[in-house]
């Protein structure tokens, strides 16, 4: 397995890349070419390196290197900023991602802290209404107490204006007229 892509590694290939022969580099199926300047197949001193009949060519010296190992270090050039672009573009992203996390935990215990008062004045509100409730149910039964005494003095009133009839009142407020 591949050493991790650390800060420092990918530093040391930027740094490769950027000092390398500028491209185009390139494969036509039997030379790759790195350039130092524009193709020019004629001007042969622009070729940096040169792949033919399965030798690198490195100014003078060359070395026996595969037809594959030739179409990799002709894309290299493409591949490698790519490469490095592209964990420098996932790295930025999952900084972005810890950032939006660590607001998401603030919301978060921001929010539980408004519930817990919400909570907390829910619980008060149903105090407070059962206060109201047996209140309500107390009033009930004094009026249901009431009501009944109510009715037993009206029919203590008709038994008195009952006696108080012969005596020659017809009327309770007649005894109050004087």
């Amino acid at each position: 397995m591949a050493d991790p892509m650390t800060d420092e590694r990918a530093a040391e290939m930027r740094k490769r890349h950027d000092s390398a022969t500028p491209g185009p580099w390139h494969w036509d199926g039997t030379e790759a070419y790195l350039y130092s300047q524009e193709p020019n197949h004629e001007a042969k001193d622009s070729i940096a390196v040169r792949y033919k009949s399965r030798s690198l060519l490195c100014g003078h010296a060359a070395q026996l290197v595969h037809e594959h190992d030739a179409v990799f270090i002709a894309h290299a050039r493409a591949d490698v900023p790519a490469l490095l672009n592209e964990r420098d573009r996932l790295k930025k992203l999952s900084s972005e991602t810890d950032a939006s996390r660590e607001r998401l935990w603030k919301t978060n215990a921001e929010l539980r802290g408004h519930r817990d008062k919400l909570e907390a004045e829910r619980d008060r509100l149903k105090a407070k209404n059962k206060d109201h409730v047996d209140a309500i149910w107390a009033i009930s039964e004094l009026v249901e107490r009431g009501g009944a005494e109510n009715v037993r003095l009206k029919a203590e009133v008709e038994r008195l204006k009952a006696r108080l009839q012969p005596v020659g009142y017809h009327d309770v407020e007649d005894l109050y007229e004087d």
